[in-house]
């Protein structure tokens, strides 16, 4: 957030569930609510934001669908979710060796490129565009585009909002 404000000049609003991360974030002058996001609505920040970011987060809530639904409503130009790739070769090469992939402990979720795009679909939720860390460094990527899903480590996803009341 403090990149976007002092870099991007944004007006930046953080949800976090943990009172240390968001008094932290006051503390740096930006805005920021404690908010479980399982438990409570983003609907009842009674406000709508350009964009709504889940940066590396989505994978540990219990109710991603509701808080990707609610994101979308409050959105007005779009939502951004990174995540990782659960189908990457090194996680698949743990599952060969017997041991279920650790990228955390704390991971509720665990989505494939494949998977994500499953998931937003049965949401009714669109994608505009879908990034992979394969897509950078002007390097020819196409034909590691067929075999993303394999061996691209990191996802982004830029989903169009949904018309609601909140613009």
């Amino acid at each position: 957030m403090l990149y976007l404000k002092e870099r991007r000049h944004v007006d930046a609003v953080g949800v976090d569930i943990s009172e240390k991360a968001v008094e932290k974030v006051l503390r740096l002058g930006l805005k920021a609510y404690v908010m479980d996001v399982d438990q409570q609505s983003l609907l009842a920040l009674g406000q709508s934001f350009d964009y709504v970011l889940f940066i590396e987060n989505i994978e540990h809530l219990k109710y991603p669908q509701k808080a990707l639904i609610e994101a979308a409503k409050i959105s007005r130009k779009g939502v951004v979710v990174t995540l990782p790739n659960s189908g990457w070769i090194g996680w698949r090469m743990q599952m060969l060796r017997g041991y279920f992939p650790r990228q955390s402990f704390t991971h509720l979720h665990f989505f494939t490129i494949r998977d994500f795009e499953l998931f937003l679909k049965v949401l009714d939720l669109k994608p505009l565009d879908m990034k992979t860390e394969l897509n950078y460094h002007g390097i020819n990527v196409s034909p590691c585009n067929k075999l993303k899903n394999l061996i691209a480590y990191q996802q982004v996803w830029f989903i169009v909002p949904l018309k609601s009341d909140y613009r």
